[in-house]
């Protein structure tokens, strides 16, 4: 028994640790040295008396020529002289013993973990870019967290879907998009889902390219299953859609509640089986209710059952199911194979961005345990007067209009909507200029939106959904008399503009003619059976269409050539039936919200960067002939968040600007952002 081995025993016995071997490496090391010693002296034997390996009759032949071989030494004898010696053998089985019960110490009882940390980080925009999240969530992340995405916009007011690899400090823009685009990534992260408009379109990273891939109203959320399904909402009310990746006829999978009044199913997200997805009910169109929720359902079985109440979007990521409530980002256990909820919700965050009125808030998970969101901004806005150099020439009021602020016919009133966030609410109000005096108009808890004058300026059509839709109302300026239902159809219905002579009433409508129509145009007269009239009723979508002062003359917004234009189409006031018998495209690039001077020898309009173009027209008996577009009013180094209104001398322009009281949070990306809950429980 080798003297340096009983020294090692007796060391890895020692009752204080410090006297112990340290490590299993120091072990091994001891014992080469050994097995080397005990090597040398048994050489030594051997050289001596080879008689020693000898059995029975064998005899052995010693290569005494030079070095040592593999012939040389008999195996045999060599392997039955350790197993069939006692000592040997009972010294080798207490070493691999001891072996044993060191390493078995080293890997259980006095192993290092190596400790998963939770990981904060704050990624900030590119210069001078601005993340667009005013009418909800518009940051993503890729399922493989190796990308970010958002809807960020320049000085200018422009608008384009961005995008961000995590191990990278620059983001490049991938395309031009709206506030409501709502992205969401394909389940190999590398294209982009996003709206745009009237159609639900998608990116590839890559090529660059955006395709369509079916029509939408207008869209609110949608996820991407690894089977090529997207489930989405198209419409900001009714149920959820399915649709091929690739393109198609999208086909009504849930349908929302009919007892419920404009509820809408919206921000859907597939669970990790492909088939089961998550959605988000809003039972009200002015924002969230205590009877929101959010849902389960699958592909194979669209029976719904109810998870949990809550007012928000969600996601479901590395075991948990995440969720906003009063501003608090919270997760609670999720099993996503029995479909089942457990314990309590857990604090994630708090003071998240969360845009009420869609029940929307700014977060967003991977698969492998990343997670970003951006906390609330502060930064409210304000209406202001602007000339056309973009100079202010006054500030009218704080906030923004929801959609629409329109001059009243002497230009000294203003008429808009607007969104109270402490009484979740839309409105009528006017603002009267002059005196710096807002007034609201209409109290009922219903929505009210898209106002305009009546050529006295005495009354104010607007739209409302105190019915089961969107229906036309008016009511006196001055507040006075209760508001008067003018038309009630099945369908929604928008006013744009009302005929200089007062006695048609021009209103966008959604779908009037089939579920295929779109957007339609439609004219009701103050006269006679104030029988709707279509206009326009197409497969695309046409809206904001304006009288000429002439009226001989309608100007609207279509997407009929892929992109949103304006064109032009006659019309007659006595056949109002009558089709259009020409039609002039005025825009090139791209417009909206089409407006005519008093002189009725121009149109204005709006573009996605926050400029104003005007084309003059120029009249030959019953056609046009319409010039090039030139600019009217470009914002400069003004921030823009919105044009509302030019009037109609084309002198001042109603727009909302950042008040300047706060900086925008940037954004926070969290690795392991499980790590914090598990130490909670």
């Amino acid at each position: 028994f080798s003297p340096e081995l009983d020294e090692i025993i007796l060391e890895c016995m020692e009752k204080d640790k410090d006297e112990r071997c340290q490590s299993a490496r120091e072990l091994a090391k001891d014992l080469r040295k050994v097995k080397k010693s005990s090597a040398h002296r048994k050489s030594r034997v051997y050289n001596v008396n080879t008689q020693a390996f000898n059995t029975g009759t064998q005899t052995s032949t010693i290569n005494t020529s030079g070095a040592t071989t593999l012939k040389d030494i008999p195996v045999k004898s060599f392997f039955h002289s350790i197993f069939y010696n006692p000592t040997l053998s009972w010294s080798f089985g207490i070493l691999f013993f001891i072996a044993a019960i060191l390493l078995l110490f080293f890997f259980v009882f006095n192993k290092t973990e190596i400790e998963i940390q939770e990981i904060k980080a704050a990624i900030m925009l590119p210069q001078g870019i601005n993340l667009e999240n005013g009418n909800g969530s518009n940051l993503t992340i890729s399922p493989d967290g190796r990308y970010i995405s958002f809807i960020g916009s320049d000085s200018s007011g422009t608008t384009k879907l961005w995008v961000r690899p995590i191990n990278s400090l620059e983001a490049r823009p991938l395309t031009n998009a709206t506030i409501g685009a709502y992205p969401f990534w394909s389940p190999d992260s590398k294209t982009i889902a996003y709206f745009d408009r009237s159609k639900l379109m998608k990116i590839s990273l890559d090529a660059g390219t955006s395709l369509p891939i079916c029509d939408v109203t207008s869209g609110r959320g949608g996820s991407w299953s690894p089977n090529g399904t997207i489930v989405f909402s198209p419409t900001p009310s009714g149920g959820l859609f399915k649709v091929s990746s690739s393109g198609g006829k999208p086909e009504e999978i849930i349908k929302a509640d009919s007892a419920i009044e404009s509820q809408s199913l919206r921000w859907a997200h597939f669970l990790p089986d492909g088939d089961h997805f998550l959605y988000s009910t809003e039972n009200s169109a002015t924002g969230s209710t205590p009877t929101d929720a959010i849902y389960l359902s699958s592909l194979s079985d669209t029976k719904s059952k109810k998870l949990i109440d809550a007012s928000s979007n969600c996601q479901y990521a590395d075991g948990y199911l995440l969720f906003v409530r009063q501003g608090i980002l919270l997760a609670q256990k999720f099993d996503p194979d029995n479909l089942q909820l457990t314990g309590e919700a857990m604090p994630v965050a708090e003071n998240i961005q969360y845009y009420d009125i869609r029940i929307s808030a700014t977060f967003a998970a991977s698969r492998n345990g990343k997670l970003i969101f951006q906390g609330e901004n502060q930064n409210n806005y304000t209406t202001v007067l602007l000339d056309k150099n973009g100079v202010e020439i006054k500030k009218l009021f704080d906030g923004d209009p929801r959609f629409v602020a329109s001059f009243s016919p002497d230009g000294r009133k203003i008429a808009y909507d607007f969104y109270d966030a402490n009484e979740k609410n839309i409105d009528i109000w006017t603002f009267d200029i002059e005196r710096n005096v807002s007034t609201r108009l209409t109290f009922k808890k219903d929505v009210d939106v898209d106002p305009q004058w009546t050529p006295d300026g005495k009354q104010i059509i607007y739209s409302s959904n105190e019915g089961e839709n969107f229906n036309l109302y008016i009511k006196n300026a001055d507040g006075s008399g209760n508001a008067t239902l003018l038309l009630k159809t099945a369908f929604n219905k928008f006013v744009t503009d009302i005929s200089p002579d007062g006695n048609y009433i021009l209103f966008n409508a959604i779908n009037s003619v089939s579920d295929k129509s779109g957007g339609d145009i439609l004219l009701m007269s103050q006269k006679g059976d104030k029988k709707p009239v279509e206009i326009l009723a197409t497969n695309f979508n046409e809206y904001n269409a304006r009288f000429s002062p002439d009226l001989k003359w309608i100007a609207y917004a279509s997407n009929e050539s892929g992109k949103d234009q304006i064109y032009i189409i006659p019309f007659n006031s006595n056949n109002i039936e009558a089709k259009a018998s020409g039609k002039w495209q005025l825009s090139v690039g791209g417009g909206d919200v089409p407006k005519w001077m008093n002189n009725g020898k121009s149109v204005f309009f709006s573009t996605t960067d926050n400029k104003i173009l005007a084309v003059d027209v120029h009249e030959s008996g019953s056609s046009l002939s319409p010039g090039k577009p030139y600019v009217i009013f470009k914002p400069g180094n003004m921030n823009i968040s919105g044009l509302h209104e030019i009037n109609r001398t084309g002198t001042e322009i109603i727009a909302a600007v950042p008040n300047g009281q706060s900086v925008q949070p940037p954004i926070t990306l969290v690795a392991n952002w499980q790590k914090e809950l598990e130490g909670k429980k």
